[in-house]
Order: C-alpha cells, then structure tokens, then sequence
C-alpha cells in the first residue's frame, strides 16, 4: 500500500507542478497584456495631445494674420476698414467656438489591484474519508463523502463555489431564502433568547447579530462591550471582550458578520476601529482610527463581506461607506454629501446598516432621512433608492439593519415602524412582517439576519415585549415574566 500512496503523490505533485507553471504563464501573459495596454493608452493620448497642439498653431496663424491685416488696413477707406472689421470679428468668434470644442479631457490610467486572497483558490489539496472502491481512494481523515480519485487530483475537494458575491450567510454552501413568516401575531416566534442583564448568556442595548455557517447566532453586546456566542437553538455557548481600547477589548460594538474564511469582524463604533477575530473569539487584527482621511472611522456602525472577501463600513459621522480588502487594506470610498435627494432631507446621509447584495451592489440604510440607498459594487453611482417617510404602508421610519437571501430580496428592519420590510432587488417593496403592540411601544428592532432555513432571527435594540413563546431558558415552558432582545420566526 505504500507504493501506492508514493504513486499517488508523485502524480499529485507532477499535477500541481503542471497547473502552477499553467498559472505562472497566465500571470505572465496577463502582465503583458497590461503593459501593451498601458503603453498603446499613451501613444493614443499623446496623438490625441499632438492633434490638438497643431490645431492651436493653426489658430494662432490664423489670428495672427488677422492681426497683420487690420493694422495694414487702418488707413485704409471707411468701407474697406468696415469689411476688414467684420471679416476678423467672424474669425475670431470661429476660433473661440473651435477652441471651446477642443478642451482636453481630464483622464487618469488607473490600474485596480486584485484580490490577493484569491490565490488561495488557485487549487486545494486535502484528503477526505471514502469508502475503497473502483477508481477511489480511502483515508482515515474524514468520514464525509466519496471522492473519485481524479477529484482529488485536480485540488477541488473541499472549495464549494459561491452561489453570488453576497451571500446570506457568508460561506454556506446552500441557498439560503427567506420564508413567508406564519407567525405574524405579536409574542408568538418559535423561539427567542437573551435576557437583559450583564451576565453570561444575558445582553444589553445589542444592535447587531448575524448567523455563521454552523448556524450560530451572533451578537454584539453594545452595552456589555462583548461578543456573544449562541447555538442554533438559542442556547449559550461562549462569549468574549471586555471594555476598553486594547486588541480584543470593545466600546459599544455595533455592526457584526462573519466572512468566507470563517472570521467574526465587529465595528468597534466608539473605538472608531474594525477588528476581526476568530470562530472562537482570538484577536487576528484591526484597521481603522479616528479620523476624516481614507480608512479612518468617525463612528463605524456596521459591516458586511462578500464572496470576494472585501468588507464594506458605513462611517456614519464621516456620512460615508468604506470598501477594504480582506485585511483591512483600504480600496475606495462613497461620500453621500453628493447624492441629492428627491425629497427634501432631514439632515446629512447618517450610514447605518450595509449589506453586499447577490450581485455585488451595496444596500445602505440612511436612518437620518429614512431611506433604502444601492449603490453600485464600484461605489461609483447609484442604481435604486427608495425613500418615503411616515407610517404607511410603503413607507419607512428609522430604518436600521439589513440582510439579504441568495434570491436577492432585501429584508431591512424597519425600526421606528416596529417592523421588517422585504424589498425585491431593485428595492421595490414586497411584504412586511409587523411587531408593533398597543400594549408594549418599545420593541423597536434593530437587526436582522437568516439562519440556515431561511427563518428570520430579529434583534431587538431596546427590551422586547413579554414572551408567549418557548424559550430555552425554561425548558420550552411558557415564560410571561422575562423580556428577550432576540426572537427567531418561522
């Protein structure tokens, strides 16, 4: 058997050989391409630049033998000088119009670097559990599946490609889409979690949440500067942070998300910084300081990833979204101070919840002027905006968070309305999911995210109203005395 395995890595390793020199030339082709580009680019514009030159030496001899001639024609008859008057005063204004025609184009060779995470999909190698048949392999590694022995040849076994850039849960390999909500009479979710207070498995004044690929629940607990860990079913599994301004430590954390390589990325807001961790909560990074300047903060209120593992922050007080590499490398900006409104505007664009649809664009919620914004995935312009302030039906008041389905519809937590709102993707309105109590006037939610059936999970930014439904804290029993910042609906 051992001759078999040496085999079997000899032709691994000649096929990873094969493949990296195949990429080695493409890299190198691509770089030609570019530089032959770039260098056809600048003959184009210095011909442009030359035909304007000899343009503007024409019109110079033109003027300056319109110039000879009125001086040689000053002793010349009234009506002669009158013709030679009216001749240079019509050339003069052909000159001026063609001069107006001809002004040079401001443009810029720009060159937009790659992800440089992606290499990391150039092939992958690993070994799984299968059972011995004609054509496989077995190992002893994992028990998962059966893997033909030319799969694990090409490096493909455990990279699932993505369904969209943006994804409802980042890296989870199934279609995630969001279920007609049943339960639409107040109190009755099918379960809910959370209770108020600073102990373990308890938060206080949360904003955000989102689920993982495990199903996990996620939340930043703002007022007790930490992050919180629960299981699919609401029960407590792990939390970590502190307050302060140290790696790891947190002052009112906001917006959180979890990305493609399996990392929970939090907006320390009142830190004014971004930090990113792992599945269990140790410090990797952070990006970002106080500040106007790109990649500085002003108040980070919320993140979102995409497939491409780029991350996106609404800076709220710098009424702006910043795009960053995985690493927190900064990439581009979009300042709303340019985005002119239909309606008359309550004050400046505050950014509060993003999310990165299935196509790439961005969905931004203004909470200050009432208003869905998206933008497109360069940041450069914007496609939709709905925006109608009030209590109606098709209208929005403070609204907050957001996520997304692999359909692309668009779920905002609609706060102030004390409702979910679900857009199609062109932020057209589909259906609302309403929470508001004539009893209880403060279950105002503040996020919102999937799990993994397409149920909505919805945070709760102030206490929520007295529970109807099973909770785990009581073994499934009615509980009529405890308030819980998040309840899941089916």
């Amino acid at each position: 058997m051992s001759k078999t395995y040496n085999k079997e890595c000899s032709e691994v390793k000649e096929k990873i050989d094969t493949t990296m020199q195949l990429y080695t030339q493409a890299v190198q082709n691509r770089e030609t391409y570019f530089l032959e580009k770039v260098e056809n680019l600048r003959k184009s514009k210095i011909n442009e630049l030359n035909q304007y030159m000899n343009t503007l030496r024409g019109m110079l001899a033109g003027l300056s033998h319109i110039s000879e001639l009125i001086i040689h024609s000053i002793d010349s008859d009234g009506i002669n000088l009158f013709n030679i008057k009216e001749k240079a005063k019509y050339e003069v204004n052909l000159f001026s119009a063609m001069f107006k025609n001809m002004q040079v184009k401001k443009e810029r060779i720009l060159y937009s670097t790659p992800n440089y995470n992606l290499i990391n999909q150039l092939g992958h190698c690993d070994v799984q559990r299968i059972y011995p048949t004609s054509g496989q392999i077995y190992n002893s590694v994992s028990q998962q599946t059966l893997i033909p022995m030319q799969s694990l040849l090409a490096g493909q076994l455990t990279i699932c490609p993505p369904r969209s850039i943006g994804q409802a849960i980042p890296g989870y390999r199934k279609s995630v889409s969001v279920k007609p909500t049943s339960s639409l009479r107040l109190g009755e979710p099918m379960f809910s979690f959370g209770r108020e207070g600073p102990n373990e498995a308890e938060i206080a004044r949360p904003w955000g949440l989102c689920v993982d690929r495990e199903g996990n629940v996620i939340v930043a607990d703002r007022r007790n500067d930490r992050i919180q860990i629960f299981s699919k079913d609401g029960e407590f599994k792990s939390m970590f942070g502190s307050k302060g301004d140290g790696p790891g430590q947190f002052d009112l954390p906001s917006g959180i998300t979890t990305d493609i390589f399996d990392r929970i990325i939090v907006a320390d807001k009142d830190n004014h910084r971004i930090q990113i961790f792992t599945m269990v909560g140790k410090y990797i990074l952070e990006f970002g300081s106080f500040g106007k300047k790109c990649g500085e903060f002003h108040y980070p209120w919320d993140v979102a990833t995409n497939t491409l593992g780029n991350i996106v922050v609404t800076d709220t007080r710098n009424h702006r979204i910043q795009l960053f590499t995985t690493n927190g490398t900064y990439i581009t900006q979009y300042v709303f101070e340019s985005l002119h409104s239909t309606t008359m505007l309550r004050g400046p664009t505050i950014p509060r919840g993003v999310s990165f649809t299935t196509f790439g664009n961005i969905v931004v919620t203004d909470f200050e002027n009432n208003r869905i914004i998206m933008l497109d995935s360069t940041l450069s312009k914007v496609l939709h905006c709905a925006e109608s302030e009030g209590f109606g039906t098709n209208e929005l008041n403070r609204p907050s968070g957001v996520a997304i389905d692999d359909e692309g519809r668009i779920i905002v937590a609609d706060s102030k309305n004390y409702r979910i709102v679900l857009f199609t993707s062109q932020l057209r309105r589909l259906s609302t999911v309403n929470f508001k109590s004539t009893d209880f006037d403060k279950d105002r939610p503040s996020d919102v995210a999937l799990t993994m059936e397409g149920y909505l999970v919805v945070l709760f930014e102030s206490r929520s109203f007295p529970d109807t439904a099973y909770n785990i804290s009581t073994n499934f029993s009615p509980d009529f005395s405890c308030k819980r910042y998040i309840k899941v609906y089916s």
